[in-house]
């Protein structure tokens, strides 16, 4: 018996067929673009982002490009996507602390799976990123030559607000502004329910969005990440990489690791295996998504989902070399296997380490037997409805 097409959107809102759970992306916006997402000229308006507080509070912010000179050099200059915004044609501001402020919505999504991820470079100082006024841990000390990357949660349902703050430091009127460019945020669907992962580093399971307040700061072994080491040997829980300066080990929510816990010392050459386990049972595995990022020294060649190839690669371990990923098929019902092959290239050994970070997922639930039955005898009792209202020269 086939379900008419129009009760088919009924059963997927009562959860008697489950929808995907693939991430939703939300419409958030670079700073300096026009409403269509194009960069904005010399002195022109940003449509998107307000100060909202500070010396100077303006209904919208003013776009600063290469065009104007200085004193973009030693800031670091407009992208393809964005661009700087200052509170005058100037860019010339008070000293004081400024709130830049962009909005927007979760409509239809879980809040508590919504992340928001960028980077962003300031002058001075950048104080922190807010979501609906909340902290987030995500201060800017580099300030204005190179972009910072933050991730931040704390979204709720609607509309909701996107602070930048920063400090312009005395003395006097003088060059201040933020650049945010690869603005993006992702959330899951009402309905959907939350997969346990783990980034690595830490001990306890991420949130809903990915975040993780239980980094393992101290170092120590990772026991959701085991590490085969070339030649398939080992299989061992993974260590915490601390000492190793190169590694961007920033943002709050995970830490690189390897098979010794040291990121000094010279490893074979060839391909590590990090992998990490998860329970399905109780979702459904063909709605299942999951998302994240990674940082690697050297490569991702390739991501696992119970041995199948995702296509997924990787490369840099540097605050700006993160690589977002999704991987939306392959899951399977119960235990699932997910594998990082990482290569540690060269000729001669050389240090080597990996880290996951944001790791968070969801899938629709399996529907209660009951629900089912019922959802059966209601297309069954329609069906016989349809066929007895048929003549009965044509039935015969």
């Amino acid at each position: 018996m086939r379900t008419p097409a129009r009760v088919l959107p009924l059963l997927i809102c009562l959860g008697l067929i489950p929808s995907p759970a693939h991430g939703a992306v939300i419409e958030v916006f670079n700073t300096g673009l026009d409403e269509f997402g194009n960069v904005l000229g010399e002195d022109a308006e940003d449509p998107h982002y307000e100060i909202f507080a500070g010396p100077v509070t303006l209904p919208r912010a003013v776009a600063a490009t290469s065009a104007g000179g200085f004193p973009i050099g030693p800031w670091v200059a407009e992208t393809p996507t964005s661009t700087w915004v200052t509170p005058s044609a100037s860019t010339n501001g008070p000293p004081g602390d400024y709130t830049y402020r962009t909005t927007f919505n979760v409509a239809g999504l879980r809040p508590e799976t919504v992340v928001v991820t960028g980077r962003w470079a300031t002058d001075n100082i950048g104080t922190d990123v807010l979501v609906n006024g909340v902290p987030s841990n995500n201060p800017n000390p580099a300030q204005f030559p190179v972009f910072t990357p933050f991730a931040a949660g704390g979204a709720r349902a609607g509309s909701n607000t996107l602070d930048f703050v920063l400090n312009n430091a005395p003395p006097g009127e003088n060059p201040t502004g933020v650049h945010v460019t690869d603005l993006s945020a992702t959330g899951f669907a009402e309905g959907t329910r939350s997969i346990t992962l783990h980034n690595t580093g830490v001990s306890g399971p991420n949130n809903p969005n990915g975040t993780n307040s239980t980094v393992l700061t101290s170092g120590g072994t990772d026991t959701h990440y085991f590490v085969t080491t070339p030649g398939g040997f080992d299989a061992l829980p993974a260590s915490v990489v601390l000492n190793q300066p190169a590694y961007f080990n920033g943002a709050g929510n995970s830490l690189f690791v390897n098979n010794t816990g040291n990121g000094q010392i010279n490893e074979p050459v060839g391909v590590y295996t990090y992998r990490t386990v998860f329970d399905l049972t109780g979702l459904d595995p063909s709605t299942a998504s999951i998302l994240g990022r990674v940082l690697v020294d050297n490569d991702v060649t390739d991501v696992l989902i119970n041995g199948t190839s995702t296509g997924i690669t990787a490369s840099g371990f540097d605050a700006n070399s993160f690589r977002d990923f999704a991987i939306e098929s392959g899951f399977v019902e119960g235990t699932n296997t997910l594998d990082f092959l990482v290569n540690n290239a060269g000729d001669t050994p050389n240090p080597t380490a990996f880290r996951v970070d944001l790791l968070r997922g969801a899938a629709m639930p399996i529907p209660e037997p009951s629900a089912a039955v019922f959802a059966v005898a209601g297309l069954a009792l329609l069906a016989l409805r349809r066929y007895k209202a048929i003549p009965a020269t044509q039935a015969a």
